[in-house]
C-alpha cells in the first residue's frame, strides 16, 4: 500500500488522541480532588465538580486555556456568570411576566447586558491569550488560526 494512503489516517489518529489525553488529565484531576474532599470528610457537591470539570475541558480544548476551576475547587468568574445566567434567568423573569410587569423584565435585561459585556470581555481576553501562543495545540482555535494563515498566504501571493 502506498505511504500517502496512510498519512491522513496517521494525522487523524494523532489529532483524536491528543484531546483524549487532555480530557483524561482533567478526569484524573477530578478524581484526585474528590478523593481529597472525601479524606477531609467533607460532602461533595457533584453538580459543581462536574461543571468545573466540563468548563476546564471546554476552555482547554476550545480556547487553549482552562478556567482553573478544578485547580481552585471553585468557579471561575466567567463560568459563574454563565451558570447563573442559565439557571437563574428564567426563574427570575417568569413571575414578572405572569404579572404583566414588563418594566421589571426590561430592568433585568439591562442588568443582563452588563453581564453579557463581562462575558464578552472574558472571551476576548482568553482569545488574545490563545492567539499569542505560537505552538500548535489540539484545540478549536488552532483550526481557525491555520485557516486564517492559509487565507493570508493565498492572498499575499503575487499573481
Amino acid at each position: 500500500m502506498p505511504v500517502f494512503f496512510l498519512l491522513p489516517v496517521t494525522f487523524r489518529t494523532r489529532q483524536q488522541l491528543t484531546p483524549a489525553v487532555i480530557v483524561g488529565r482533567y478526569v484524573s484531576l477530578l478524581i484526585e480532588r474528590l478523593r481529597e474532599t472525601a479524606e477531609r470528610g467533607e460532602a461533595a457537591n457533584l453538580v459543581n465538580w462536574y461543571t468545573w470539570t466540563t468548563f476546564d475541558i471546554i476552555g482547554d480544548l476550545a480556547m487553549g486555556t482552562p478556567f482553573g476551576c478544578l485547580d481552585g475547587s471553585d468557579y471561575h468568574p466567567w463560568v459563574s456568570l454563565i451558570a447563573r445566567s442559565i439557571l437563574v434567568g428564567p426563574k427570575v423573569v417568569q413571575p414578572f411576566r405572569s404579572l404583566g410587569w414588563d418594566w421589571v423584565i426590561e430592568l433585568i435585561v439591562r442588568f443582563g447586558l452588563r453581564s453579557r459585556q463581562q462575558q464578552l470581555d472574558y472571551v476576548s481576553l482568553f482569545l488574545k491569550k490563545r492567539l499569542a501562543v505560537e505552538v500548535d495545540r489540539p484545540d478549536l482555535i488552532d483550526g481557525f488560526i491555520k485557516l486564517e494563515r492559509n487565507k493570508v498566504r493565498r492572498h499575499s501571493r503575487p499573481n
